[in-house]
């Protein structure tokens, strides 16, 4: 299921506000003028007091009128409408299985639903574009490039506080003990019992860890490994890991959150960054640090 993202807006959008003409320019980007009527369609308001909160939204309408373009200039695509409309869906009944209402999440009193369906909109834009940088040869070779990233392991440890224990430990597996009845005896690592790790991507470890499991030989015990909580030795029962043909045929069923979440960073950044983005300056002044819509002097 799709996080429903809505932010929560500032709770002065609440306070009734003087009325500014609704064709009013707030912002221009690449042809595009965004004005206050826009906004407040976001709210489903008649009209909304020019705050902080205000050029949050007025930023995310600026970002995604960026980010639509950029889309279609690099990959050729557009935004699916009807996806965008079960995604809508989806954060309804999210927002209704968890009692909220839309108030809740606009910050704004008796609003429509026109930031959740901004929200829905930026979450396929999201997919879509994610799909194409995944796919990207570069991408590729990077998750290729971090072995821990895509091996799964299946491995047991014990934990010692010294290298002269953790060598006794190794010695004792050496001539047959078992590992799950010399860590139930000695290991400092209390959580796993009998010593069992379970079966994990091996980059989820500390990198010492990591680097262990990796090169381990099967079913033998390997070690010491100093990490940070000590010394380990470690028994690799099992290790996989897919083939670059499988990785390049479906990057995503190898790439962790953060990773992905990296590479959309990187995008969404870029692509603002190079845009050309006018402020009104009664409203508001773009910083291009920040890539925000910021106060105005003395505002």
């Amino acid at each position: 299921m799709r996080r429903l993202i809505v932010s929560v807006l500032c709770a002065a959008l609440l306070v009734a506000a003087c009325s500014r003409p609704g064709d009013e320019e707030i912002a221009t980007v690449g042809g595009r003028v965004i004005t206050v009527a826009d906004v407040a369609a976001l709210f489903e308001v008649d009209s909304i007091p020019i705050d902080n909160g205000f050029r949050m939204a007025a930023f995310r309408l600026v970002a995604l009128e960026v980010l639509e373009t950029a889309y279609a200039e690099q990959f050729g695509g557009t935004v699916d409408e009807a996806e965008v409309e079960e995604v809508f869906a989806d954060f309804i009944a999210q927002m209704e299985a968890r009692g909220l209402a839309v108030a809740d999440l606009t910050g704004v009193a008796d609003s429509g639903t026109g930031m959740i369906r901004f929200d829905a909109r930026l979450t396929v834009l999201r997919e879509q574009v994610i799909g194409h940088l995944l796919a990207a040869p570069e991408f590729v070779a990077a998750l290729l490039a971090d072995p821990a990233a895509l091996t799964n392991v299946c491995a047991s440890h014990v934990l010692v506080a010294t290298i002269g224990e953790a060598a006794a430990v190794l010695a004792r597996l050496k001539d047959g003990e078992p590992i799950a009845a010399v860590a139930d005896e000695v290991s400092l690592d209390t959580f796993a019992t009998g010593g069992d790790l379970g079966c994990v991507i091996a980059a989820r470890y500390v990198e010492p860890f990591a680097l262990a499991t990796l090169e381990a030989p099967i079913g033998a015990p390997y070690g010491p490994v100093e990490t940070a909580y000590g010394f380990h030795v470690v028994v690799v029962e099992e290790r996989t890991a897919p083939t670059a043909e499988e990785v390049a045929a479906d990057p995503a069923a190898y790439a962790d959150d953060a990773l992905i979440d990296q590479a959309w960073a990187e995008w969404w950044q870029a692509a603002l960054g190079a845009a050309v983005i006018e402020v009104n300056p009664e409203f508001g002044v773009w910083d291009p640090v920040s890539l925000r819509i910021i106060a105005p002097p003395g505002g």
